[in-house]
C-alpha cells in the first residue's frame, strides 16, 4: 500500500471516527450503523480496521470488543435492531 493510500485510509477514519469520540467498544456494537456517513462527518466510516487494531492491542478491551461482534453477528447484542429497515 503506497503511503498516499495510508494517508487516505487514515483521514477517512479519523473523519468518519471523529464526531463519535467513543471507545472501541462502541464502535463494535455499533459497527453495523455507521456504515453510514454520520451527519457531521464528511465520510462514511469503515470501522473494520479499529477494530481489528484494539484486538491486536490485547488487554481486557480483546474481550468487550471480540465478545460484542459476536454478540451483534448473532443478533444478540441490545444494539441489533434498534433500527427500523
Amino acid at each position: 500500500m503506497s503511503r498516499e493510500q495510508r494517508i487516505n485510509d487514515l483521514t477517512r477514519l479519523v473523519a468518519g471516527a471523529g464526531p463519535y469520540a467513543q471507545p472501541p467498544e462502541w464502535f463494535a456494537a455499533w459497527a453495523p450503523y455507521l456504515n453510514v456517513a454520520h451527519p457531521v462527518a464528511p465520510v462514511p466510516l469503515e470501522i473494520g480496521p479499529v477494530l481489528a487494531a484494539a484486538i491486536d492491542r490485547g488487554g481486557a478491551t480483546v474481550d468487550t470488543v471480540f465478545q460484542t461482534l459476536i454478540e451483534s453477528g448473532n443478533g444478540e447484542h441490545p444494539s441489533v435492531g434498534w433500527v427500523d429497515t
